[in-house]
Protein backbone atom coordinates (compact mmCIF):
# COMPACT_ATOMS: atom_id res chain seq x y z
CA UNK A 1 0.00 0.00 0.00
CA UNK A 2 1.24 3.10 -1.14
CA UNK A 3 1.93 5.85 1.98
CA UNK A 4 -0.91 8.26 1.33
CA UNK A 5 -3.82 5.38 1.33
CA UNK A 6 -3.87 5.57 -2.57
CA UNK A 7 -2.88 2.66 -3.67
CA UNK A 8 -4.11 1.89 -7.26
CA UNK A 9 -6.09 -0.82 -7.01
CA UNK A 10 -6.93 -1.66 -10.84
CA UNK A 11 -6.84 -0.17 -14.16
CA UNK A 12 -9.42 2.60 -14.59
CA UNK A 13 -12.79 1.67 -15.85
CA UNK A 14 -15.43 3.47 -18.34
CA UNK A 15 -18.73 3.33 -16.77
CA UNK A 16 -21.64 3.37 -19.54
CA UNK A 17 -24.33 3.16 -17.12
CA UNK A 18 -23.76 5.47 -13.54
CA UNK A 19 -25.78 2.90 -11.87
CA UNK A 20 -23.28 0.56 -12.38
CA UNK A 21 -20.73 3.15 -11.20
CA UNK A 22 -23.07 3.83 -8.05
CA UNK A 23 -23.16 0.42 -7.23
CA UNK A 24 -19.83 -0.36 -7.20
CA UNK A 25 -19.12 3.21 -5.03
CA UNK A 26 -21.27 2.00 -2.64
CA UNK A 27 -19.88 -1.86 -2.23
CA UNK A 28 -16.73 0.04 -1.66
CA UNK A 29 -18.19 2.15 1.23
CA UNK A 30 -17.23 5.32 -0.99
CA UNK A 31 -20.34 7.64 0.00
CA UNK A 32 -19.19 8.82 3.64
CA UNK A 33 -22.13 11.07 3.76
CA UNK A 34 -24.84 13.10 1.59
CA UNK A 35 -22.35 15.37 0.25
CA UNK A 36 -19.67 12.88 -1.35
CA UNK A 37 -22.89 11.18 -2.81
CA UNK A 38 -23.71 14.69 -4.45
CA UNK A 39 -20.57 15.29 -5.57
CA UNK A 40 -20.75 11.30 -7.66
CA UNK A 41 -23.66 12.88 -9.06
CA UNK A 42 -22.38 16.28 -10.23
CA UNK A 43 -19.45 14.31 -11.84
CA UNK A 44 -21.52 11.97 -13.66
CA UNK A 45 -23.70 14.50 -15.38
CA UNK A 46 -19.98 16.64 -16.22
CA UNK A 47 -18.80 13.69 -17.62
CA UNK A 48 -16.09 13.31 -15.42
CA UNK A 49 -14.32 12.64 -11.85
CA UNK A 50 -12.70 9.54 -9.48
CA UNK A 51 -13.60 7.64 -6.94
CA UNK A 52 -11.81 6.82 -3.95
CA UNK A 53 -12.98 3.22 -1.93
CA UNK A 54 -12.62 2.89 1.67
CA UNK A 55 -11.85 -0.77 1.50
CA UNK A 56 -11.57 -2.77 4.81
CA UNK A 57 -8.50 -4.95 5.31
CA UNK A 58 -10.64 -7.83 4.17
CA UNK A 59 -11.57 -6.88 1.23
CA UNK A 60 -8.28 -5.22 0.16
CA UNK A 61 -6.71 -8.75 0.60
CA UNK A 62 -9.63 -9.82 -1.54
CA UNK A 63 -8.44 -7.46 -4.30
CA UNK A 64 -4.80 -7.68 -4.22
CA UNK A 65 -5.35 -11.52 -3.88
Amino acid sequence: MEEDLRTKAAPPRTFTNPDNMVEMIRRGNGFRDLASKQAVEHAIMAGRGNVDLLLTPEQYARLVG
